[in-house]
């Protein structure tokens, strides 16, 4: 080893060495050069330090060479590689980028790396190019044409924030158990049964079931959730209709709270979902009997994310519904069992969306529809 590429280190420089090896945040190979550096300073040779560091000793002979030639940073760092020259010309990238934006070949429902491959090569965008090439492509401009997500549009209008207040102030008053505050959703269920019999866990495997199924129809559950004191009623029904709509709702009134004035039921814009549909049921007499002790609190327009119930239900269906039943019986039982067990909780449900966050909701969709509009424009 040449004395001219002896390394010795000034105490700022070992301290940026030091900081570099045990912090992590850094380059693998700006790792592997501070370390040769702060051997090589120690005396260690070339081969000990290609040895313990797994490495070749020309690497270390030319970390040496580029400290002393050209300080600490050019040693670190190492020139700029050329690699290899580029697949593709800057045409044909903004070409096959236009392409997975555009809509896939009919017969395909959505774009897949050897579907663009195989499509820019018929189109002539590019004369070859293998599925390697274009995930590149596609990882560096931060595209996943394969991926579909659905979102829902929620016009933020008048209308909108005063349902949202309404609702967000409803749930923020304090329980008052002579007007309790009723959330109300609706969900349909599948029964599906076995075709064959599972197979129970054993010791290195799952239980395991045929892929094979029966279906055996549908049924709709109406569920109410009194969120203030953690109690849920679920109603299992064969259909969703007006009839049963109102139905529920006599239930709610007749057969749980019974001896409640007044009750704040909080559910969406259904088109069943209205006081005209008790009338339709019922008659007027009835309905208004019935009417009385109800008060309708409507989420938004596509902003069912309001109704607390919306949420029990979904913890209903990862928790109890996630899997085969077959029969309505057992669907009543498993959902009687799941109903018994939480409300033994008697755990409340904790709202934190107040009215405070809801301006802060609505001020930041505006902002981003100013924003997706002034850059529409420019």
């Amino acid at each position: 080893m040449p004395k001219k590429w002896k390394v010795k280190l000034r105490s700022d420089q070992r301290k940026k060495l030091l900081r570099i090896v045990r912090v992590g945040k850094h380059k693998a190979r700006e790792i592997l050069y501070a370390h040769i550096l702060l051997k090589a300073a120690k005396g260690w040779n070339d081969a000990n330090i290609a040895d313990a560091f797994a490495t070749s000793t020309k690497t270390v002979q030319r970390t040496r060479q580029r400290f002393v030639e050209a300080g600490l940073h050019a040693a670190l760092t190492e020139g700029q590689r050329p690699g290899q020259p580029a697949k593709l010309t800057p045409e044909q990238e903004i070409q096959l980028i236009a392409l997975a934006c555009s809509t896939p070949p009919a017969g395909f429902q959505r774009w897949t790396v050897r579907l663009l491959t195989s499509e820019a090569i018929a189109r002539q965008i590019v004369p070859k190019i293998v599925p390697e090439t274009a995930r590149q492509i596609l990882k560096k401009n931060e595209l996943k044409p394969w991926q579909v997500e659905n979102w829902c549009h929620a016009d933020i209008t008048p209308a909108f924030i005063a349902c949202m207040k309404d609702v967000v102030t409803l749930y923020a008053q304090p329980y008052d158990p002579a007007r309790p505050t009723v959330c109300f959703d609706e969900q349909p269920v599948q029964l599906l049964a076995d075709a064959r019999p599972g197979r129970p866990l054993a010791r290195g495997y799952p239980r395991r079931r045929d892929y094979e199924y029966v279906r055996r129809g549908t049924r709709n559950l109406f569920l109410f959730v009194e969120p203030k004191v953690g109690q849920r009623r679920v109603l299992v029904t064969r259909r969703r209709t007006k009839e049963d709509f109102a139905k529920a709702m006599r239930y709610l009134v007749d057969e749980m709270y019974p001896q409640i004035p007044v009750i704040d039921v909080v559910l969406d814009h259904l088109n069943t979902h209205a006081a005209e549909t008790l009338i339709e049921i019922f008659g007027k007499v009835e309905a208004d009997r019935l009417l009385a002790h109800l008060v309708f609190h409507y989420t938004p327009l596509h902003a069912s994310w309001l109704n607390i119930a919306e949420i029990v239900l979904s913890a209903l269906t990862r928790q109890c519904l996630d899997r085969r039943i077959g029969d309505e019986w057992a669907l009543m039982m498993e959902i009687l069992a799941w109903e018994y067990r939480r409300n033994a909780e008697h755990q409340p449900i904790a709202w934190s969306f107040d009215w405070k966050r809801a301006c802060r909701f609505v001020r930041d969709h505006k902002r981003r529809q100013r924003s997706k509009m002034e850059t529409g424009q420019n």
